[in-house]
């Protein structure tokens, strides 16, 4: 762009401006071109000045245009429900279509390209033709915003809803649920692939446009890229022989031809069944092919279970926490780290890369504990904190704080330093005057315990935090503590986590704030020092008795301190007054599994309540376990035997069997949860699912532990209904303790109307309308179990069914039950 009259027109509408040159950069913190966007060229106004042609719109050839016009937008399409409060305006993470994500589940998905905004929802057929033609909320809270923010948007695109439509070169045809290319393209790439075959000769040029335009068409199926073969070695060819024009191969030509004779293939449907085996392809000179999957990975049986993206709300990465430790030890070491020697490493060049590096820091953490010997009170040769070596470092913290503090200039810093509480009070004051702070102090309330002050962070105390400088306050009494972890090399570990509640905690923890605290860390619910729960697939094959323990509370707190006494309304939800019975129930079903070296324990329960969120039942049982360490079972069998019969004293048990072995797998390593179960019925079926995917094939023997009323919905009806034998089957039922404010009389007439009858005359609970009605009820997520997939019809075939000579089930009820399960 130049500065003649072809500006004209754009400077009067105030879209182009000129900017002399002394006024680009500014030294008071002013943006650079005053708002504006441009590219430093040389440019000259009539009379001699140098000056910079910048825009108002954010061209096409800026610097990294597309990638921030395409943030702009999408952080617009984030906001916009947000700001109006309608749940169907809004526009989670999780359903966003990303590549760089895996396909989210959910009946609206969005997306954008660029400044394209795309919304695919899924609705019933009966509300097409009500819905054809009018526009989304999320749409009209797009424009809203964009409106709020003076953002022009292009009148054509803006479209209501349609059941067809063309995007990024695709027609999408709602109605059929398939895609394929776009007529207009189709008809253009078959005219010339045609013409192109009836030439003797041809240009390298001709057979790139019509190759490029056949692989477009493969695009919509991918099997059909390898047809072409010999073409990308002719087209090759053109490179070493040097001729413009080269005679067409007949081997070329057949494979263009029978390519387009595959062109009816070259659609996707999505409404096919998935395969269960996984392909894809390679088109390359260098050899290419097509490979296959033969098992399933570790990541894919995370999806099998269900953990896909859509279902579970995902943290906005924009907001993000950057930690920086000086003198950590060991226990700072986490994966992904950048870590360095020494202390005297960290320049101006180093924090300038770090600040490119973590541009998305929102807030900047320095925490430091220098060394401590010189300056100890119990260290009789100490020299101080300027003559000792080592705690002379702590002056490296105030230099390394000013750098996070010019470089990241954009976000707060703030600093943590502990140091021992027994220093002399002139080291202290030299350590004060250097770090710009005032000591303070956290002593332990008795000699012996642990210091007051350092809490858990709930979401709830996280969100009345502010960030801001002027607000940031923090407790006298967690400033400090009177012990530091032991270090004897000198390292900064930096690395970045979401700006929540685990991410606070972990970043703290990475300050090396000393023993005491790391203690404390261990009981949080989200971190645990050691988790040695490696699993033995080839020791799992030998288990054959499964160990089931059908949940039906859910846990709401974030800690487990008070759950046994409630201490604090809303921590459980759904035990209705059975505390005491349930922590038995779960350490009677840790005990039969310890006592038999071949039982897996399965706590099933799924999702069932709206109020306690996408929580399940069995990791509630889970964390019960895990928390009052249940499952440490590291003795003889005598002793779990002991533990047994404490358990008998306490809980009147039917059905107990007597103790086993104790030699074998650990009973952390053989405890799993089943996660989709709504019902009793379902808790059994799919737990026997649930063991196959795990073992490899499916249990033995049954030991179901519930309440004693339970024994006959489950040792009679759910067992007949599977056809599993009753030999193989046992039931162990707890019953309330003599004096419990649990009315045993209420729950056994709840137990004859609402599930004994209703089984009865519906064994697998797809007919009577009670029990899909609560089926329903406890689905409020829309979760469907998957174990279709890992389980197969291999369910059917020889073990709870047998087929007869003509090769038919003796019940044809399965599969209308299976449909009605949604299984």
């Amino acid at each position: 762009m130049s500065t003649g009259l072809r500006c004209v027109k754009v400077l009067q509408t105030g879209i182009c401006t000129f900017i002399e040159e002394q006024d680009v950069f500014h030294a008071h913190d002013t943006p650079v071109l005053n708002g504006f966007f441009g590219v430093i060229k040389d440019e000259w106004t009539k009379d001699g000045k140098r000056v910079y042609v910048a825009s108002r719109v954010l061209p096409m050839g800026f610097l990294n245009s597309v990638s921030l016009a395409q943030h702009v937008h999408r952080n617009l399409a984030l906001t916009a429900g947000a700001r109006y409060g309608d749940r169907e305006c809004n526009a989670p993470d999780e359903r966003e279509l990303r590549k760089d994500r895996v396909f989210p589940q959910g009946d609206t998905l969005w997306r954008i390209y660029l400044d394209n905004y795309d919304l695919l929802e899924k609705v019933e057929a009966t509300q097409m033709g009500s819905l054809e033609g009018s526009v989304a909320p999320g749409v009209l809270a797009l424009r809203q915003e964009y409106e709020v923010w003076d953002i022009p948007h292009n009148v054509k695109k803006s479209v209501g809803r349609s059941a067809r439509c063309e995007v990024q070169g695709a027609t999408v045809d709602g109605l059929l649920g398939v895609a394929y290319p776009r007529e207009s393209k189709l008809a253009k790439y078959f005219g010339m692939a045609v013409d192109l075959c009836g030439r003797a000769f041809a240009t390298q040029k001709q057979w790139q446009v019509v190759c490029g335009g056949l692989v477009y068409i493969a695009m919509f199926r991918r099997a059909m890229q390898g047809g072409l073969n010999q073409v990308w070695k002719h087209i090759e060819s053109y490179e070493q022989t040097g001729r413009r024009f080269q005679r067409t191969p007949p081997e070329c030509i057949m494979e263009v031809l029978r390519l387009l004779g595959c062109l009816p293939l070259a659609r996707m449907d999505f409404r096919q069944d998935m395969n269960e085996v996984v392909t894809f392809s390679d088109a390359s000179t260098s050899g290419g092919g097509m490979c296959a999957s033969v098992a399933t990975s570790p990541f894919g049986k995370m999806v099998a279970k269900g953990a896909l993206r859509g279902e579970l709300a995902e943290h906005r990465p924009e907001h993000m926490v950057l930690c920086v430790g000086l003198f950590d030890g060991i226990g700072a070491h986490f994966p992904g780290l950048v870590a360095l020697d020494l202390v005297e490493e960290v320049t101006s060049e180093r924090v300038k890369e770090w600040s490119t590096t973590f541009s998305q820091a929102s807030l900047v953490l320095l925490g430091a504990g220098p060394p401590c010997q010189g300056v100890s009170g119990l260290n009789a040769d100490r020299r101080g904190a300027l003559k000792d070596s080592r705690s002379s470092l702590f002056s490296h913290v105030p230099r390394v704080r000013d750098l996070l503090r010019k470089l990241f200039c954009w976000c707060p810093v703030y600093t943590f330093m502990e140091s021992v509480a027994s220093m002399d009070a002139n080291d202290r004051e030299a350590m004060s005057q250097a770090i710009g702070m005032n000591p303070l102090s956290c002593k332990p309330a008795r000699p012996g315990r642990k210091p007051t002050g350092i809490q858990n962070c709930t979401p709830e105390e996280l969100q009345r935090w502010d960030l801001s400088p002027r607000k940031m306050d923090f407790s006298p009494t967690t400033a400090y503590v009177k012990e530091t972890l032991p270090g004897a090399a000198v390292k900064v570990g930096l690395w970045m986590r979401t700006a929540q509640m685990v991410t606070l905690v972990l970043s703290v923890a990475a300050c090396s704030w000393g023993t005491i605290f790391w203690r404390k860390l261990s009981d949080l619910p989200n971190y645990s020092q050691e988790r040695p729960l490696m699993f033995n697939a080839e020791k799992l094959r030998n288990l054959s008795h499964l160990v089931l323990v059908a949940g039906h509370a859910v846990i709401l707190a974030d800690s487990l301190e008070h759950v046994v006494q409630k201490e604090k309304p809303g921590l459980v939800l759904g035990l209705r007054r059975a505390d005491e019975i349930d922590m038995k129930r779960g350490m009677i079903c840790v005990e039969l599994t310890a006592a038999d070296p071949e039982a897996l324990l399965i706590f099933s329960g799924g999702q069932t309540r709206a109020a306690a969120g996408p929580r399940d039942e069995g990791w509630s049982y889970y964390r019960l376990a895990e928390h009052f360490s249940w499952w440490g079972h590291g003795g003889t069998s005598s002793q779990v035997s002991a533990r047994s019969g404490a358990l008998r004293g306490t809980a009147r048990l039917d059905g107990l069997g007597t103790d086993r072995s104790l030699d074998g797998i650990p009973v952390a390593q053989r405890t799993v949860t089943e996660d989709f179960a709504l019902d009793s019925f379902q808790n059994l079926l799919f737990s026997f699912c649930r063991f196959k995917e795990v073992v490899g094939h499916y249990p033995q023997r049954v030991t179901v532990i519930s309440f004693g009323f339970k024994k006959r919905r489950f040792a009679e009806l759910h067992r007949s209904a599977l056809r599993f034998p009753a030999s193989r089957f046992s039931f162990v039922g707890i019953q309330p303790p003599p004096g419990s404010r649990f009315d045993l009389a209420r729950a056994k007439q709840g137990e004859l109307q609402n599930s004994l009858q209703l089984f009865e005359s519906d064994p697998y609970g797809c007919h009577s309308q009670m029990l899909v009605e609560k089926r329903r009820a406890r689905n409020p997520f829309q979760r469907t179990a998957p174990y279709l997939l890992s389980c197969h019809w291999s369910l059917f075939d020889g073990f709870f069914l047998s087929r007869g000579s003509d090769g038919l089930f003796s019940w044809r009820g399965w599969t209308e039950s299976l449909r009605c399960l949604d299984f």
